[in-house]
């Protein structure tokens, strides 16, 4: 029987899914968080857990630095906000 992920394991690889689809590297999403390289690495390696703010503040950065929209037709924005309990049609 295959083992349920955590939220925290599915919204790092959901994170970093996300990241490559949007053709961005760690550099320049932390940049257009106002966060260090880092910060995004240790996000997508699960050393330090998402929190809902983050979450938030990381689809909208999609948006405008790689005018990438995770919520249109992926499940990367989906599994990073429902580790969180939250919804992507808000």
């Amino acid at each position: 029987m295959k083992e349920k992920a955590n939220p925290h394991t599915l919204a790092a690889r959901a994170l970093k899914s996300a990241r490559i689809a949007a053709n961005l590297t760690q550099l320049e999403l932390g940049r257009a968080l106002g966060v260090p390289e880092i910060h995004v690495s240790r996000w997508e390696c699960e050393r330090t857990p998402l929190r809902s703010t983050d979450a938030t503040r990381i689809l909208a950065a999609f948006r405008v630095a790689g005018g990438f929209d995770p919520l249109r037709g992926t499940s990367h924005a989906e599994a990073i906000l429902s580790a969180h309990g939250m919804r992507g049609d808000s």
